[in-house]
């Protein structure tokens, strides 16, 4: 039974309600996971891994995974694109990705994974997020987004984006096996981005 997925597109909107017209929460990028928690008409609600964030996205727009599968990536070393724009292959059919910056490589080796049904391909250089707070990388990521425009609901990406996805994708880049070992106080964007906020300012980040 496939209680868990896998993004294997570029991003996917996640909605407060089970509809392509309700507005959007929050973002999934190439490579996240999330629990199912309930499968509906054409709409499954989900938990997002990286933040515990609930909503809703459409039954087409993800890789289904069983728990050993979910469990399997989730034990491999945590990687990401290095260039704001990236290209993965999906090697069964030939098809192309663009993923972006925020996205998760984890379980990529050698430039493939092989995940479920689908395999991935890429040559585009790719990173581990560093092991202790790196300022300077820090500042880069962030820089990155200077004239992209504002995104409410989750936006993380150069084309869209607001101020808590900035704070992960920034964190995941030059921080991230430094801020995972916060436990983070309740399933909403608004708590998230709170302790982030309040781990920059235990390191004299922000004031």
């Amino acid at each position: 039974m496939c209680n868990f997925g896998f993004c294997n597109l570029s991003l996917i909107p996640v909605r407060a309600k089970e509809s392509h017209s309700s507005e959007m929460v929050n973002q999934l990028l190439f490579g996240e996971t999330f629990e199912i928690l309930e499968t509906l008409n054409e709409f499954v609600l989900i938990r997002g891994t990286l933040d515990n964030y609930e909503g809703f996205i459409s039954r087409k727009q993800f890789l289904p995974l069983t728990k050993d599968e979910y469990e399997m990536l989730m034990s491999k070393d945590k990687l990401f694109p290095v260039n704001p724009i990236s290209t993965i292959t999906e090697t069964n059919s030939g098809n192309t990705i663009k993923i972006l910056h925020g996205s998760s490589l984890r379980g990529f080796e050698d430039g493939r994974l092989v995940i479920a049904s689908q395999s991935f391909l890429t040559t585009d250089p790719m990173k581990s997020p560093d092991a202790v707070l790196d300022t300077e990388m820090l500042v880069q990521s962030a820089l990155q987004f200077l004239n992209a425009p504002y995104l409410w609901g989750g936006g993380r990406s150069l084309f869209g984006i607001d101020c808590s996805g900035a704070d992960a994708d920034c964190l995941q880049h030059s921080w991230y096996r430094l801020a995972e070992r916060f436990t983070l106080p309740g399933p909403t964007r608004r708590n998230y981005t709170s302790a982030l906020r309040s781990a920059f300012r235990r390191f004299g980040i922000l004031r």
